[in-house]
């Protein structure tokens, strides 16, 4: 793996080590042309190890994620397109459908056309010696994920492959909406801008519904709010239930 994708990890991991599982540093085993050592001195010239913007200059780099046909795309994401902002790091998304998933990957692999990082599940006991190490990276840029593993007893070594170095890291959410369940969530500018409270009760919820609806939270001055919306689009009618429960409500 020549020193262009060694340091893929880094700037990957500021970027998108929250969106899920990752395997960072993919690509070619090219080794040490004249070319890469160029464009890796090039890089280190334009990475910031700390602060924003991660990049000087704007740099694109691929990953491939699975698709969800009922949600939007990742570029579409407001959390994508903020974090872009930021950090100038600009990231070309190859969607794959699930159905497909592990077929396409498997041929990333087995041809060695590989993006700069993948999400999603991948073999990594079969595939690990074609992905960058990540240790280096982790204890040098990504301080969470590491105090992570120090509270666990199961991590970081679930993740060690065969070599003894850590090449992808897991998916999962332990986060405080991921603990409590199903629960609901309110938009405190707009309670600010309609002049209300928290609601403590369903009729006091029901009027500042209404007041989002007619009052114009946003201040565009168009009657184009929607007052309560589901996150999850893939649950069907399932996100409902966090209303179930609510002030003794059953």
């Amino acid at each position: 793996m020549d020193k262009k994708y060694r340091r893929l990890g880094a700037l990957l991991l500021g970027t998108v080590i929250a969106a899920g599982s990752i395997v960072g540093g993919c690509g070619k085993s090219d080794k040490g042309t004249e070319a890469n050592q160029e464009e890796t001195i090039k890089t280190a010239d334009n990475f910031n190890a700390e602060g924003l913007p991660i990049l000087n200059e704007k740099e694109t780099f691929k990953i491939a994620v699975q698709q969800m046909s009922t949600i939007r795309t990742a570029a579409e994401k407001q959390c994508v397109i903020d974090t872009e902002e930021v950090t100038n790091v600009h990231i070309e998304w190859i969607e794959i459908p699930s159905s497909g998933w592990k077929e396409k990957i498997n041929i990333m692999f087995s041809t060695d056309s590989l993006p700069d990082a993948i999400i999603g599940p991948v073999e990594m006991a079969k595939y690990y010696e074609q992905v960058v190490a990540l240790d280096d990276y982790l204890e040098a840029y990504a301080p969470a994920v590491t105090a992570f593993f120090d509270a666990r007893d199961d991590y970081p070594g679930a993740l060690i492959a065969p070599d003894g170095k850590i090449h992808a890291l897991p998916t999962g959410d332990e986060s405080l909406e991921n603990q409590i369940g199903a629960q609901l969530w309110i938009n405190m500018d707009w309670l600010s801008a309609v002049g209300k409270e928290v609601p403590e009760t369903p009729e006091e919820l029901k009027e500042v519904l209404i007041a989002f609806r007619d009052l114009d939270p946003n201040g565009n001055g168009e009657k184009d709010e929607i007052p309560f919306t589901f996150r999850q689009a893939w649950g069907g009618v399932d996100s409902i239930g966090n209303v179930f429960g609510s002030w003794g409500g059953t």
